[in-house]
């Protein structure tokens, strides 16, 4: 394997389990016969410790030598199942990592980030739960892994559920949207081939991204911090690039961005026939509206890319304005987090969420644009855990604080669930507010307790306000 990605320039790396170990010692949450069933992941005890460290010492640094030596450059070490694997350990391994190969990328798994939120600074960049995507782009380095099929390895093919490839595609333009990397995990089979089913979904996502690569490749994520009714959006440099989903548009329509238009077309016209397009901008709110006419029908089944050239570098209008639609979105990486203390863990993860919030005198505000007056609902949307025990923390009283009124809350077992395996949303209704006039208006979540039942928090992915 060694030879063959040296001799194609492909980055050869490789996934370590360094705390699972089913040969050498069974410790861990993956023995229930051996009593550990019900008993936390995450927690073993001074006996086991030692058991563990043993092992660490003889076997796991070791191997973590020899792959680092005998295989030429490595890109990066894939850790999986921290579980119980302390800093003190996370630390010892890095430094061997790095004494032996300085640039081999280590990823978030090597430490469990619920139990040690504040990451240290050999962690190179973060990653999802198993098959999570994230909503928005949140500043950090991650990426996704998700699996093209119902396993992480071969499957006998009456076993397989392979997923649909234009399902495969949407999670491909979800995690550029969302400024990630997406990390899909096919099983090879026993031969060492790629099974037909994979292989073509791969080379239909191959024949979008011929077509639509600009789109994604280079690219940032969504530059206005919420999606849109058709659809999301990428960007670059000086483009947008509008990823419109939904067949039946007419017309796209873009609040906030403050750029001046060069021109508008669909990135997979040959001839990049320009769109009609007509920017306006309200001197009260001091924001532009843009609308796109778009040509019908609009061809691609899957996304259609709306390329919009800009003069300049890409100018987004800040604080963020109300969709066109008239819903008001304020996702977690747009707030403002105001810590009580340097002791405070409350910050935005990596999959977009307020997470690690256990101090009740932390609070977090967002400012936004209101352009359509009006009485609307509040609902707050909060996240399970991300290991696919889809646990909650109930039991939060928070204090609302939005044009001019207070709104007293506790955040109960309720609301709509939405979501995909484990990584499931509860949109909870919070109350009403009347929004008098347009405006710049600011919303603050001040909580007056924290439960801490399952050692999660408040997990606050965002705040949503539709009209009444």
């Amino acid at each position: 394997l060694a030879d063959a990605c040296g001799k194609r320039g492909i980055k050869l790396c490789f996934y370590y389990s360094h705390v699972q170990d089913w040969y050498e010692h069974r410790v861990g949450w993956d023995y229930p016969d051996l009593g550990r069933a019900g008993k936390p992941w995450n927690v073993i005890t001074a006996e086991e410790s030692k058991v563990f460290e043993e092992y660490f010492e003889r076997k796991c640094k070791p191997q973590i030598r020899e792959l680092l030596t005998q295989y030429g450059p490595i890109g990066l070490l894939w850790f999986d199942t921290p579980n119980f694997f302390t800093a003190e350990w996370s630390q010892d391994l890095a430094n061997l990592i790095r004494s032996i190969q300085p640039d081999c990328l280590i990823n978030g798994r090597i430490l469990d980030k619920q139990h040690y939120p504040n990451r240290p600074e050999y962690i190179d960049y973060e990653g999802m739960g198993d098959n999570e995507v994230p909503p928005l782009p949140t500043g950090i380095d991650w990426e996704a892994p998700m699996t093209s099929c119902n396993g992480w390895g071969y499957r006998k093919p009456e076993e397989t559920v392979w997923k649909d490839g234009q399902l495969l595609l949407k999670h491909l333009i979800r995690m550029s949207a969302s400024g990630g990397n997406y990390l899909l995990n096919v099983g090879p089979s026993p031969e060492g081939e790629l099974p037909d089913p994979a292989a073509e979904r791969f080379r239909y996502i191959g024949n979008w991204l011929q077509k639509n690569g600009e789109s994604i490749y280079g690219t940032s994520g969504n530059p206005f911090g919420h999606d849109f009714e058709w659809g999301t959006a990428t960007c670059a440099k000086s483009s947008v690039f509008l990823h419109v989903a939904d067949n039946d548009t007419k017309r796209a329509v873009i609040n906030g961005l403050e750029s001046k238009v060069k021109r508008a077309y669909i990135l997979a016209d040959p001839d990049e026939q320009e769109l009609k397009h007509e920017a306006v901008y309200s001197e009260e709110l001091q924001s532009n509206q843009l609308t796109i006419d778009l040509p019908a029908p609009l061809s691609d089944e899957v996304d259609n890319v709306v390329v919009i050239e800009t003069e300049g570098t890409l100018e987004i209008e800040q604080p963020m304005s109300q969709l066109a639609d008239g819903a008001i979105s304020l996702p977690g990486p747009l707030a403002r987090i105001h810590r009580y203390s340097s002791d405070s863990t409350t910050q935005v993860k990596a999959n977009g969420i307020i997470g690690s919030w256990f101090e009740s005198r932390d609070w977090v505000e967002w400012d936004f644009k209101v352009i359509r007056p009006g009485t609307y609902n509040i609902c707050m949307v909060i996240r399970a855990d991300f290991w696919g025990k889809l646990k909650w923390d109930f039991g939060h009283r928070i204090l609302i604080t939005v044009a001019g009124r207070e709104i007293q809350f506790e955040i109960g077992d309720e609301g709509t669930i939405e979501g995909e395996g484990a990584h499931l949303t509860r949109s909870i209704h919070c109350g009403t507010v009347e929004f008098p006039n347009q405006g710049v208006y600011s919303l603050s979540i001040r909580p007056e307790r924290i439960s801490t039942e399952n050692h999660w928090g408040i997990r606050l992915q965002s705040m949503e306000m539709r009209e009444i």
